[in-house]
C-alpha cells in the first residue's frame, strides 16, 4: 500500500536500476576500516549495482589486510592510491574512475544502517538530481572516544549544524554522508581540492547557488568518534583553521558557529591583557568564565547517558580544551599564510 506522507521516499525495490559507487576516503583508518566495510555488507541495497572505492591518502597501517578480507566476498570493492592525500581529492578520483550514475561519499569511520544505500537511492529517483543524506549519530568506544562523541553530539560542543542536529525526512540546508549524481558534481568542477577540510560544506554551498535540491532521508549513519587524544586535538585545531583559510580563499560554507570560538578566544585574551590596568576587566572575565562553566556542567549533566556518571565532572573540561584549541587554531590561521593541500598533513582520523 502506497504511504501518503510526501517526505516518504518511494520504494521500488523490484526496480532497481541506478548505479552507485561508494566511495570511502581513508588515511590510517586501519581500527573502523573493518567494520566500515562489514556495514556495507548488510546493505538491502542489490549488491550487483554497488561498487566500493576505497582511496587512500598513504596510510601506514594494515587497511589492505583488511580490505583483501572482503575483496573475498562479492562486494565489487577496488583500492585506488591518491596522490592527491585529501578526501577531496579522493572523492574527484573517484569521479574519474567509476561510471557509475551516482556516487556516496562516506568516510572509514562511519556505519551506514542497513537500508541506507536503498533509502538514499530511492529519494534521488523520487527527486531526481537531488543530493541525498541521512541522520548522523555519534558513538564513542574508549574513554576518550566516549568524551569526544558527547562533545559532538552536543550543540554546545560543535554549534548548530544543521546536519547534526535536524533528524526530519525532507527538505534540508545540507546532509551527512550524501548520494551525489556523478554528473552534477562533475558539472559543478568536483569538490574543492584546495580545502582540507570544509569541502563538504563548500559544495553544498555551490550547490545549493544553483537550485540543488537536498533531502534527507529517514536512515541513520553511525559516526565512530576519534580514539587518540592526540587526533581530537589535532581535529580541533585543523577545523578551526580551515574555517579561515575557506573565508580567506572566498570559499562558501562557513557559517557564524564556526567563528564563535574564534571570537570567544579573542575576547578572552582582550580582557586578561586588560586586567593588567582595570580590575573591571578581569571581574567581567570572571564572569564570563564563571557562566562558562555553568553552562558546561549542565550541558554534562544532559548529555551524559545512564551509567556515565563519570563524564559529568570531565566534560566541561573538554567542552572548554575543545573550544580554545578550535579558537586558537583560527586566529593562527588569520595570521599565517594559506597552506597548499600537499604542504600539509591531511587529518587522520584515529
Amino acid at each position: 500500500m502506497m504511504n501518503n506522507r510526501s517526505d516518504e521516499p518511494r520504494r521500488v525495490t523490484a526496480q532497481w536500476s541506478t548505479t552507485v559507487a561508494v566511495v570511502i576516503p581513508i588515511l590510517n583508518e586501519a581500527r573502523s576500516l573493518g567494520r566500515t566495510l562489514d556495514a556495507l555488507t548488510k546493505q538491502d541495497y542489490p549488491r550487483h549495482l554497488v561498487e566500493i572505492l576505497i582511496v587512500d591518502g598513504g596510510s601506514t597501517d594494515d587497511w589492505q589486510t583488511i580490505a583483501r578480507q572482503f575483496q573475498s566476498t562479492d562486494l565489487a570493492l577496488r583500492c585506488l592510491p591518491n596522490p592527491g592525500r585529501t578526501a577531496a581529492a579522493a572523492v574527484n578520483l573517484a569521479l574519474r574512475e567509476t561510471d557509475a550514475k551516482t556516487i556516496l561519499w562516506i568516510s572509514g569511520h562511519c556505519l551506514l544502517s542497513p537500508q541506507y544505500l536503498s533509502a538514499a537511492v530511492a529519494e534521488y529517483e523520487k527527486y531526481p538530481g537531488a543530493v541525498v543524506g541521512g541522520r548522523l549519530e555519534v558513538v564513542g568506544h574508549g574513554v576518550a572516544s566516549t568524551l569526544y562523541s558527547l562533545v559532538l553530539r552536543s550543540r554546545f560542543g560543535t554549534g548548530a549544524a544543521p546536519f547534526r542536529f535536524h533528524t526530519d525526512p525532507g527538505p534540508a540546508v545540507s546532509v551527512t554522508y550524501a548520494l551525489f549524481e556523478r554528473a552534477l558534481l562533475q558539472s559543478v568542477g568536483g569538490v574543492d581540492e584546495q580545502l582540507i577540510r570544509n569541502q563538504d560544506s563548500e559544495i553544498f554551498a555551490r550547490l545549493r547557488k544553483i537550485g540543488t535540491p537536498i533531502r534527507r532521508i529517514n536512515a541513520t549513519a553511525t559516526y565512530l568518534a576519534p580514539s587518540q587524544l592526540r587526533g581530537i586535538w589535532r581535529r580541533a585545531w585543523g577545523n578551526g583553521a580551515w574555517n579561515i583559510w575557506a573565508l580567506r580563499l572566498g570559499k562558501g560554507g562557513v557559517s557564524w558557529w564556526h567563528l564563535m570560538p574564534m571570537a570567544a578566544v579573542g575576547l578572552a585574551i582582550a580582557l586578561l591583557i586588560l586586567s593588567i590596568w582595570s580590575s573591571m576587566a578581569l571581574n567581567v572575565l570572571i564572569v564570563l568564565a564563571g557562566l562558562y562553566l555553568l553552562l558546561a556542567l549542565g550541558v554534562a549533566l544532559m548529555e551524559a547517558n545512564p551509567g556515565q556518571a563519570w563524564t559529568i565532572p570531565v566534560l566541561p573540561v573538554l567542552f572548554f580544551v575543545h573550544h580554545a584549541v578550535y579558537g586558537l587554531g583560527s586566529w593562527q590561521a588569520l595570521l599565517r599564510e594559506i597552506p597548499s593541500p600537499l604542504e600539509v598533513r591531511p587529518l587522520e582520523h584515529n
